[in-house]
């Protein structure tokens, strides 16, 4: 796919496509009679994803199933360099298929869609309404912290341990397999030094300023990986992946994005430093 093209899908692939009457037909799939009544779009948050938050009205349908008043949908709005269609539809379907069997605490979605090699789409619950804090990657956590952190992993893997379901997982995962194009797209020259030079990268020194190490580091990685797993692998092409299917955190932040606290407490977009994603007061209320 071309830099910054914009793929023809049946989704939405651009945030002012995104409508009260979209959001209807979705949500009326799960919530039968769900008519949303009105539509604002409020912050977005730009990165790899884009998150568009939604604030949202409902007739008494909409209310009866208790859908929320805000709601986040996660997907490729922004179209950038190093767009990976691939994993927005990655994630959509962990959220349509193994998310339900999940038991541990993880975002509630309402709905998913994807069309493939195009656009992944998740809407999922807002998680300020249950005043949940997200942290910052410069913060320290907490041995109560690192403690819960792990049980979580630990009652994850438990459900999992042996599973004879977990067999189907090998060959389901081709398709949900990640190359590393966004990588090393974001190690090529004019990407990476352009990074270097924002004020959000000051506090990478010594060795994190250094591409070519950096990417040594990472070819070396691919070379014991594929060792341990007896996968043929050309590193220029293709990053041997760790069978996984547990995305924790959809919020968590791009490479080189911008670090502070994504803690929301207001529908405008004035919570926050700025972003290169738009606004409520640049995209106009739909109804």
């Amino acid at each position: 796919m071309t830099s910054n093209a914009i793929p023809t899908s049946t989704l939405p692939l651009r945030i002012e496509e995104i409508t009260a009457d979209w959001l209807t037909r979705v949500l009326s799939e799960g919530y039968p009679g769900t008519v949303v009544t009105g539509l604002h779009i409020g912050t977005v948050i730009a990165g790899t994803a884009t998150k568009v938050r939604l604030l949202l009205s409902y007739n008494e349908a909409g209310h009866r199933h208790r859908l929320p008043p805000t709601m986040w949908l996660k997907g490729g709005f922004i179209r950038h360099e190093y767009s990976f269609d691939e994993s927005f539809v990655n994630e959509a379907k962990f959220f349509a298929t193994w998310a339900p069997e999940m038991n541990i605490n993880i975002p509630k979605s309402f709905w998913t869609g994807w069309e493939e090699a195009v656009q992944g789409l998740v809407l999922m619950e807002d998680l300020a309404a249950r005043n949940a804090r997200f942290g910052r990657a410069t913060e320290l956590i907490t041995l109560d912290q690192q403690a819960q952190t792990l049980e979580l992993l630990a009652r994850m893997h438990a459900r999992w341990w042996e599973s004879p379901e977990l067999k189907s997982l090998r060959n389901f995962s081709t398709v949900w397999q990640a190359n590393d194009r966004v990588v090393m797209m974001m190690l090529e020259p004019e990407y990476f030094d352009s990074c270097m030079t924002k004020r959000r990268c000051a506090a990478y020194v010594g060795p994190y300023r250094d591409r070519e190490r950096i990417k040594q580091g990472l070819v070396g990685g691919l070379i014991t990986a594929a060792a341990e797993t007896l996968q043929p692998v050309h590193i220029a092409a293709q990053l041997a992946q760790t069978q996984r299917v547990l995305h924790i955190d959809p919020e968590v932040a791009a490479a080189f994005r911008e670090i502070y606290d994504v803690e929301r407490r207001d529908d405008d977009c004035g919570h926050g430093p700025p972003h290169t994603g738009a606004c409520s007061n640049s995209l106009p209320a739909s109804s």
